[in-house]
């Protein structure tokens, strides 16, 4: 018991002693067991770093290793032939992607301490010899599963904005899957992944090149204001040869071999060429034969502008105004539209009994050639008679087929005016000449009807023109000889601008 005493009072003064002995050591070896501490401390907390990076690595090569045995089984893997490994990989001797994800780790570090922190260094730097105590170095850690899920995050220290280096605090890094998120972010919408059949790169580029080298040789149709004369009026001659032609043989070029729209654009500037030309005629350019292209565009979206009145007024069609009763004038004109619609009705001039009769004799179909072609003495219907002598089949199809657009902007009870679709015109125009070329081979008697209405349809348009029956034509050229004259002046000519 004795003995027990004197060993509790003899800790007791030692304890005392390595107090006195702390409180009457100099600052010098107080900072000294400071730098000592801090040093500990930051090995120690390298270590646990390098311990759970491997930990994660470990985990990674563990579920490598068991998605490639879900994939190869027990087959040994010397055995493993490249066509498993290409069709599963795509690529030969590359690993999946998820498995070049998953598996992708910063390289090993060598497990020396890593080097001290800028804000360790400031603080073993410090000459202060203001006591601090050792919590202040229990900064947070990432924790393991964080670590484990993404090896790549770390901790970084910062100081606050007064540069205080005591003012310590842990800015945890962004991960991968968070630097994915906002990568993600930036770009916008994902898109589509180009699949393994889509163009190659050097598909890509030799289109971009040659989109590039077009958009530099693009070229610009002229202006007919722009040609000095007198090879205007030989470009111009050419123009109105070219929509005449068009609207009498093919309203709607393809493109292809039998139907070019250059081609024909090249023969009426030849045509023109032969008749009015000479040695000093210039070359046909491409500006002059693109201007000649576009014409025939606008020779439709011209004819069409002329024939929306003369279907409203022929076929009776209304507007309803402030003191009408609109429903009742809509639903009127959507019946109007579906009667005239089916089956072609609005060909027929009559009808007898429940049957129609006069096929293609409509007064609008000839109403409509009389305002397009033939609306004066100098008009394309009269310059270029053999075209119009008599008005040929696929120009009354290609009426008949304005005609159907018009009616058709009806069909909602009020005008709904639509943009003119080639590709639907010209079906609409072929099924229409298919019609006309039907009833023509029925029998010798509609054979006889088709050339009749074609030789009315003539007389009457050229009357309306202001010519006689009796009145000679030049037959070198087809044009009457009164109005010979007056072709030649460009005044008095219809525009031809768009």
């Amino acid at each position: 018991m004795a003995n027990h005493t004197k060993d509790k009072h003899r800790s007791r003064d030692a304890s005392n002693d390595s107090n006195l002995q702390e409180r009457n050591e100099d600052p010098a070896t107080r900072r000294t067991q400071k730098k000592t501490d801090a040093w500990k401390q930051h090995e120690n907390s390298v270590r646990q770093r390098e311990k759970r990076r491997a930990t994660a690595q470990e985990k990674a090569a563990s579920k490598k290793r068991t998605l490639e045995n879900e994939i190869f089984g027990d087959e040994p893997e010397a055995t493993r032939s490249t066509s498993h490994q290409t069709s599963h990989h795509g690529e030969d001797d590359e690993p999946p992607r998820r498995l070049r994800r998953r598996t992708s780790s910063p390289p090993a570090r060598e497990k020396s301490p890593a080097p001290l922190s800028p804000k360790t260094r400031a603080l073993l730097a410090d000459e202060d010899d203001s006591g601090d105590s050792q919590d202040e170095y229990n900064a947070p850690q990432n924790s393991e599963e964080e670590e484990d899920d993404d090896p790549e995050a770390d901790e970084v220290e910062e100081e606050d904005e007064h540069g205080n280096g005591r003012a310590r605090k842990t800015i945890r890094k962004p991960t991968t899957k968070t630097k994915a998120v906002i990568a993600e972010a930036r770009k916008g919408p994902a898109k589509r992944a180009r699949s393994r059949d889509d163009h190659s790169s050097s598909d890509i580029e030799e289109r971009v090149k040659q989109n590039r080298t077009a958009k530099k040789t693009q070229v610009v149709a002229a202006n007919l204001k722009d040609i000095e004369a007198p090879y205007n009026f030989l470009v111009k001659r050419a123009l109105r040869d070219l929509q005449s032609s068009c609207a009498t043989e093919n309203p709607f070029p393809t493109g292809d071999s039998s139907s070019d729209p250059r081609q024909m654009a090249r023969e009426a500037h030849e045509r023109a060429v032969r008749q009015f030309g000479d040695q000093q005629t210039p070359l046909l350019t491409e500006e002059i034969l693109k201007m000649y292209t576009e014409r025939i565009t606008n020779m439709r979206s011209d004819a069409m502008k002329i024939v929306q009145p003369v279907v409203k007024e022929a076929y009776d069609f209304q507007e309803a105004g402030d003191d009408d009763d609109v429903d009742e004038i809509e639903e009127a004109n959507r019946a109007l539209a579906t009667k005239y619609l089916e089956g072609n009705y609005f060909v027929f001039a009559g009808r007898q009994g429940d049957q129609p009769k006069h096929p293609y004799q409509h007064p609008a179909i000839s109403k409509i050639i009389k305002k397009v072609w033939f609306a004066n003495r100098q008009d394309d219907g009269i310059i270029f008679d053999s075209y119009f002598n008599p008005i040929p089949i696929t120009l009354i199809a290609f009426v008949v087929t304005l005609i159907r657009w018009a009616i058709r902007e009806w069909t909602t009870g009020k005008q709904a005016v639509q943009k003119l679709n080639q590709d639907s015109l010209r079906e609409m125009f072929e099924q229409q000449k298919r019609n006309i070329l039907d009833l023509q081979d029925t029998d010798q008697r509609s054979k006889l009807y088709i050339a009749q209405v074609q030789q009315k349809l003539y007389k009457a348009a050229r009357k309306a023109a202001g010519f006689h029956d009796e009145e000679p034509l030049d037959p070198k050229s087809s044009v009457s000889a009164n109005v010979w004259a007056g072709s030649m002046d460009l005044d008095n000519d219809l525009p031809l601008e768009k």
